[in-house]
């Protein structure tokens, strides 16, 4: 016995090790088994200017993410370039606007709520679907013009404005409304306009649809642009797929009307996205396809030697508005313009393809209106009653848009509807976004039930924590174990041997 102890001393070694080392490794993993994500929603006002400095974005973080751990997160994702935190309390935020670098602190004071109730630190854990809403309030009025974004938005010079705050409660209900009855993208554009945010499941199914689909409308994907931008997603990586792209080279596109180019260009200056000079679609080409569906009444029409209408005209000055330093586009818009007035009954509305006014030519109206600002005379289009009062008439007691009054509402009138209501409100061209998307700072799914459009650097690194992985802890026990197995076989080996040689050494004596 005393041969075999050595080796049997070396067998339970090694049994002892390959038990300690898994359960080792196991404990060495378990953290981060354990992490698991939260869902919070973001969003960032000046109250001073009243306007959103980002769009509210939606984000998934890990549990136990304080609110000043998020704010280097949304350094991470580009949202903000920088952000500075003195004593447990914001004080300045930078965002970078192509070349320029605005910051918001120098000269206010930042206050964060969550949930609504004032929060006097950044150091709480956040939980699941708590809201946070960063308020900057200005100290110096002169300097709120200075900090707007160096893209230039229209507005109507003249004092007489167009928009009354006893409005507000009809735009609230119509954003009920939409939000609760929509069933198609194009209603998140203008959702996405009046700062409202999409939840989670819309916006990825949204984008499964959109990088997935196969377009045989440029109209179409044109609104799916506008759709995606409005959420905050730069439309050239939606899921991988760049529809800008495709809105480039897409054929023929004369062949679906002026509508096609006239949509196609105001999606493409929503975020002055750049279009490739040597594409099927410029935006040259595209300004000159909407140029000749105009008529010599200064209408525009569906397409070239069709009678003029009223909404087609309207979302062509939209379209030619930013370009308005062209003279020849100049002249175009001054045309249409006065074509619109002459159009306008006296109760302020504007008639669709009948004599009967409809809610969608008067929304496109309004709309065109204000985004071909200075352009525009307000007293022209103020007769009997503005636009605005007009076009509330068609509004029922649930918020939503009828086409013409007494209809029950829809969702395509509602998305007008809403659309002119923002523009008025906030007096500039609504199918701009007032903050630019550059491509790294798309919103991406922060769900942790759903894929992403685009993953960070630092998405990978937490999915990957989060992921099965060949950890070396596992191939230690594995090695000892094949080395008590070759223990155990060199002591029955070593016994068979010497159980031989003293059966064969007892044969030996007589």
């Amino acid at each position: 016995m005393k041969h075999y102890l050595p080796h049997i001393s070396v067998l339970l070694l090694l049994i002892l090790f390959s038990f300690c080392l898994p359960m080792s490794a196991q404990a060495e993993d378990s953290p981060s088994e354990e992490i698991s994500n939260i869902s919070v929603s973001v969003s960032f006002t000046d109250l001073s200017a009243r306007q959103k400095i980002l769009p509210d974005l939606s984000f998934a973080c890990p549990e136990n993410t304080t609110p000043e751990q998020l704010l280097e997160q949304l350094v991470n994702y580009a949202y903000l370039s920088d952000y500075t935190v003195e004593q447990d309390i914001l004080t300045d935020i930078k965002l970078e606007d192509h070349t320029n670098t605005i910051s918001y602190g120098s000269d206010g004071v930042w206050s964060l709520k969550i949930n609504g109730r004032l929060s006097d630190t950044l150091l709480n854990p956040l939980a699941d679907g708590d809201s946070l809403s960063w308020e900057y309030l200005s100290t110096n009025t002169s300097s709120i013009e200075a900090q707007e974004p160096s893209r230039s938005y229209s507005l109507l010079t003249s004092p007489e404005t167009l928009w009354d705050d006893s409005y507000d409660s009809a735009l609230s209900s119509t954003i009920g409304w939409l939000k609760e009855s929509h069933t198609t993208f194009s209603a998140f554009f203008s959702l996405g306009a009046a700062g409202v945010s999409v939840e989670y499941r819309d916006l990825q199914n949204m984008m499964t649809s959109v990088s997935s689909a196969e377009y045989q409308s440029a109209a179409t994907l044109a609104e799916d642009i506008l759709s995606v931008s409005f959420c905050g997603i730069h439309a050239s990586s939606v899921k991988g797929t760049d529809l800008i792209a495709k809105l480039s080279e897409f054929p023929n596109i004369s062949e679906g009307g002026s509508l096609s180019a006239m949509l196609s260009l105001i999606a493409v200056d929503s975020n002055d996205y750049p279009l490739p000079s040597d594409g099927i679609n410029t935006r040259q080409t595209l300004q000159q396809n909407i140029l000749t569906s105009q008529n010599t009444d200064g209408g525009f029409s569906a397409s070239k030697g069709n009678e003029s209408t009223i909404f087609h005209t309207a979302l062509a000055i939209t379209a030619l508005s930013p370009y308005y330093s062209d003279e020849t586009i100049a002249l175009a818009l001054q045309n249409a313009l006065r074509y619109l007035s002459n159009m306008q009954n006296y109760d302020g509305s504007f008639p669709g393809t009948t004599e009967y006014p409809t809610a969608l030519s008067t929304a496109a109206v309004i709309v065109a209106l204000f985004a071909s600002g200075a352009q525009a005379d307000p007293d022209d289009f103020i007769k009997g009653h503005n636009p605005i009062e007009a076009l509330l008439t068609f509004q029922n007691q649930n918020g939503g848009f009828s086409p013409e009054i007494g209809e029950p509402a829809d969702e395509k009138t509602t998305i007008a509807g809403l659309l002119a209501m923002c523009a008025a409100k906030g007096r500039r061209n609504i199918c701009v976004l007032r903050t630019p998307i550059l491509l790294n700072t798309a919103v991406v799914s922060q769900s942790s039930e759903t894929d992403a459009s685009e993953i960070s650097d630092t998405e990978v690194s937490a999915v990957s924590a989060n992921s099965p992985s060949f950890h070396w802890m596992t191939i230690i026990p594995l090695l000892f174990s094949i080395l008590a197995v070759l223990a155990v076989l060199e002591i029955l080996f070593l016994y068979r041997k010497r159980y031989r040689k003293k059966k064969s050494s007892t044969k030996s004596k007589p």
